[in-house]
């Protein structure tokens, strides 16, 4: 058998370097995976330190909202809570005092920090009323418009004359945008007061002005003595001595335009555990406002629970 020459000794030490490189780098490509593949399981996730974006908890939970039908009960939403027998009687006696004569309620409470919450009928439209003058405020402040005494009377006080003011002075445009930016379709601006807003419309705006007004340092007073205490707000009534409540109301009753309303919407703080409540009720506005203090403390109370299990703190 004749050696092999020199040609077939080169080839066959090639092909075993050949293997010999593969096997090298079959080697790196695993650390290299097992390096990386931890770290875009973390970016996914969203763990410190990543650069990721991590899914807001409150606009999920708006966005699963969106496709709750209006003809559709309580709904629980990214919630394993489940509200026990006894409060929900007094949740559905709630909400059958608001529909006694072909009147109608609407509700959304949402926990800030977790996205929980539960909702009925979140995208029956209603009549604003005046509980649009807040979110209107919001978005002048949020194009960088100083606040001034207009504003606090239109909120605090509910001055018509000074809302009117500011939309003839400010226009359309900016509220527009401040309400597409919030997940609100746009087209609802274009009336001083929109015909066709839900309480689901006004959870969001809320938090968009929660998210990018509240915190500012030069607005945060001015929004807190602003929005405490402001007229016939069910929200601030019932609530307003136990917790800080930023919220806003709008009432009237105009039976032959279908405008018979009772809204109220804001944040209720509750050490520390803030909430977004909105109420939007078809209803002549001194029986909701009368219903709406019978409703808002069972909502909070049904968040207080919410709280409880995910702090694991006793009452």
């Amino acid at each position: 058998m004749h050696a092999p020459g020199p040609f077939l000794y080169y080839n066959t030490r090639m092909k075993s370097a050949r293997r010999e490189n593969r096997r090298v780098l079959a080697g790196a490509v695993c650390l290299l995976l097992c390096v990386l593949f931890p770290a875009l399981r973390l970016q996914a996730k969203g763990v410190s330190g990543v650069r990721a974006e991590v899914p807001d908890p409150v606009v999920v939970t708006c966005m699963e909202m969106e496709e709750v039908k209006d003809d559709d009960g309580i709904c629980y939403l990214n919630t394993a809570y489940v509200i026990p027998e006894n409060l929900e009687a007094l949740l559905r006696e709630a909400i059958a005092a608001f529909e006694q004569g072909n009147r109608d309620v609407s509700f959304v409470m949402i926990d800030i920090g977790s996205g929980e919450g539960i909702c009925y009928k979140p995208n029956r439209p209603c009549y604003s009323a005046s509980a649009v003058k807040a979110p209107f405020v919001f978005s002048l402040l949020a194009a960088g418009t100083g606040p001034d005494q207009t504003m606090f009377s239109a909120c605090h006080y509910s001055d018509n004359a000074a809302y009117s003011r500011l939309r003839r002075t400010y226009g359309t445009q900016g509220f527009a945008a401040f309400m597409d930016a919030a997940g609100v379709l746009p087209e609802k601006a274009r009336y001083n007061y929109p015909w066709d807003i839900t309480s689901l419309d006004f959870a969001k705006l809320w938090y968009h002005a929660y998210k990018t007004l509240f915190a500012e340092p030069d607005l945060s007073e001015w929004l807190k003595e602003t929005l405490t205490g402001t007229n016939n707000s069910s929200m601030s009534e019932t609530l307003g001595e136990a917790y800080a409540v930023a919220s806003k109301a709008g009432w009237i009753t105009y039976p032959s335009r279908n405008a018979s309303v009772y809204n109220d919407a804001g944040i209720v703080d509750i050490e520390g555990c803030p909430y977004l409540l909105a109420v939007t009720a078809r209803t002549p506005d001194g029986v909701g406002r009368q219903n709406a203090d019978a409703l808002i403390p069972v909502l909070n109370l049904i968040h207080n629970q919410m709280i409880i299990r995910l702090t694991g703190e006793e009452e």
